[in-house]
């Protein structure tokens, strides 16, 4: 069932042998030969500790999960979660399937987002399933969510469908009587390449919520965790880059000759993230582009694979784009970008990797490189397009990278029993030798240096944690913020429109509160207090609610009382989440708002007299997900009240024992 399955199952048979009762470990206590066989699994799982950690080191670290803009399928319910959902992919043809992959969704910061706590994956023959076979099995009991793809093979079965069925749905987090199934992408694997790349996809009940959700996203080979790539020695290699030009609308292309005419399969664009702008993944990707074959160098006679035409192409950040199934022939294969990607005040188009497969094999490695104009530096060239890397490592075949990344997942959950085990067969075995030589304070001092190590650890985690937290906090609020800013600046200086300068006034407010309170949260020195709060969150209305009428209520009984930074962090995000909605969608011309901390709990609202909504409809946008998910993370009680013509009230409350 493929390698992650059987670290998972060994994990499994790890974690029964070390529960040894601890009233039978009691009674051993006295005699020698129990000692011996309580070191002996302490050895044991040491061995155990040490195989899982040399094979952790061996694969590719699963890479930090990046906010998409297609998410993936969202399927809802108004049901208890026992209702069973499915999703089923027609691959087109009948093929020899050689392996199956499952990323969960990412929304919001939150890794799988609306996964199923059990489910199967079926292939069959026929569209209806009266025959199938079951190629994973995940029912019987609440699975947790894994910390990486779902990967196992399946031994090269036949089979035209694929079909994910949810047994089980996971709580929604807004209404624990309703229930949801989310997945981020389905990938079936057949020599070597994803058969299931943009194939129709059958989903009934499914939300259609653009950019964010759509069954279609499910297979256009998008997930939270880009392009699979192993880091190298090698450094500064980026990609291809266009010449620089003043005008997004003007045409820059660049082709490859692939020596003779051949048959294509597969045309895939590898986005570029150079060293130096590591947090712009998809660097230089076209808004608009189009894709063609030809006999001929000059393209007097193309064949269009793609053209985005008018519409703007979805940006793919940190994942390629794959045009798959087009057994068409050519010699040279053309990227046409025919609108620019801005990059500061001027506009490019760049890419990584171009990758053309024709019979399993990237044709294009090697080729000759043409380009209409070109920027060329130590970490630009034509050469590094057809080089096999990525702008941050060696590419790796997409199927190995997957089966990599689930087997470190399903490594480093085993890796969390084993320690639990070691954990507590150590305290065990501690325990005999004080007991059987009367050595407390040796023992003392052993248990010391171990919380010592233990608790170093911790703060090392939290401090990384910390920074990577800080790190999307700032690319999350900051540097989307200013992205909008600069294209808005650029239309109003078009078009000298004034809305758009209204918006950017707006969009640099938002900027300055989200900054002032990321700095308020870092600068505060040790736990901060819920005075210190109040004060951060009516500078952040007084900012946000500027031209809008105003009130503040409240009071605060225990306003010296302290919280950890995570706390106020999401009561200061939610805050900001409310008001920013209030000023992009209510219209309101008054907002009241309330922060109480009494009777032990802490009470914040927020009361607009704006146009209100239909709360009763399921939006499957992320702004009130984003605080349900605060009011989750601080285990309090969000709700929300609106109604069409009615305004909105807002409530968050959060017990302080």
């Amino acid at each position: 069932m493929g390698e992650g399955c059987t670290i998972r199952g060994e994990a499994q048979r790890v974690k029964k042998r070390s529960n040894i009762p601890l009233v039978f470990l009691a009674c051993a206590a006295f005699c020698v030969p129990d000692r011996d066989a309580c070191a002996s699994e302490v050895g044991r799982l040491l061995r155990e500790q040490a195989a899982l950690q040399e094979r952790q080191r061996a694969l590719a670290e699963i890479p930090t999960p990046e906010q998409e803009n297609a998410v993936g399928l969202y399927l809802g319910c108004k049901f208890s979660p026992e209702t069973s959902r499915w999703i089923q992919v027609d691959l087109g043809e009948v093929r020899d399937l050689d392996s199956v992959a499952l990323v969960p969704a990412y929304v919001a910061s939150k890794w799988g987002y609306g996964f199923p706590p059990q489910y199967r994956v079926e292939a069959s023959l026929k569209e209806d399933f009266a025959e199938s076979q079951m190629l994973l099995e995940r029912s019987g009991f609440d699975h947790p969510i894994p910390k990486g793809p779902v990967f196992a093979r399946t031994g090269g079965i036949r089979c035209r469908y694929l079909r994910v069925t949810a047994t089980r749905l996971a709580v929604h987090p807004q209404d624990s009587r309703r229930a949801l199934f989310c997945l981020g992408e389905i990938q079936a694997f057949s020599g070597g390449r994803n058969v299931a790349l943009r194939c129709r996809v059958e989903a009934p009940g499914s939300a259609e919520s653009l950019p964010t959700w759509s069954p279609g996203h499910v297979v256009d080979g998008s997930t939270a965790f880009g392009v699979p790539m192993r880091p190298d020695t090698t450094k500064g290699i980026n990609g291809w880059h266009s010449g620089i030009r003043a005008n997004a609308e003007e045409v820059q292309w660049v082709q490859v000759d692939l020596g003779e005419s051949r048959k294509i399969d597969e045309v895939r664009l590898v986005p570029a993230r150079p060293s130096d702008f590591l947090e712009r993944a998809g660097f230089g990707f076209p808004v608009r582009f189009r894709v063609e074959l030809s006999g001929d160098s000059a393209f007097e006679q193309p064949v269009t694979v793609f053209d985005s035409g008018e519409k703007d192409f979805i940006h793919p950040g940190g994942n390629a784009v794959s045009f798959p199934g087009m057994q068409k022939a050519g010699r040279y294969v053309r990227i046409t970008a025919t609108r620019l990607w801005q990059r500061h005040q001027d506009f490019v188009f760049a890419l990584a990797e171009l990758e053309v497969f024709s019979g399993g094999r990237n044709v294009a490695l090697g080729s000759p490189v043409v380009a209409l104009e070109e920027t060329q530096t130590s970490s630009w060239k034509a050469e590094h397009l057809v080089d096999g890397r990525g702008s941050v490592g060696m590419l790796v075949n997409e199927e190995k990278g997957m089966a990599e990344w689930a087997e470190r997942a399903a490594v480093e959950e085993a890796l969390v029993r084993v320690e639990k085990a070691l954990g507590r067969a150590q305290g065990e075995a501690t325990a005999l030798r004080r007991r059987g030589w009367g050595v407390g304070a040796g023992a003392v001092g052993v248990l010391a240096c171990g919380w010592i190590w233990r608790e170093r650890r911790i703060r090392r985690r939290e401090e990384r944690m910390l920074r990577e937290q800080i790190a999307r906090d700032l690319h999350d609020e900051i540097g989307s913020t200013l992205g909008s800013i600069a294209l808005m600046s650029e239309r109003a200086a078009r078009k000298g429109d004034r809305d758009a300068m209204v918006e950017i006034g707006q969009l640099a407010v938002d900027a300055s509160a989200s900054m002032r309170g990321i700095l308020w949260m870092v600068r505060g020195s040790g736990a901060l207090t819920l005075g210190e709060l109040r004060e951060a969150l009516r500078r952040t209305a007084s900012l946000l609610l500027e031209g809008r009428e105003w009130v503040w209520e409240g009071t605060v009984e225990e306003g010296d009382a302290r919280r950890t930074l995570p706390f106020h962090r999401d009561v200061f995000l939610f805050f900001k989440e409310a008001l920013h909605n209030v000023v992009r969608h209510s219209k309101a011309t008054r907002v009241e708002l309330d922060y109480r901390v009494e009777c032990g709990a802490l009470k914040v609202e927020i009361r607009d007299n704006g146009c209100g909504f239909d709360s009763s409809v399921d939006y499957a946008g992320s702004g009130l997900v984003n605080m349900q998910h605060r009011a989750t993370q601080l285990g309090g009680v969000f709700r929300v009240e609106s109604g069409s013509g009615r305004g909105t009230r807002v409530q968050l409350e959060v017990r302080l024992s």
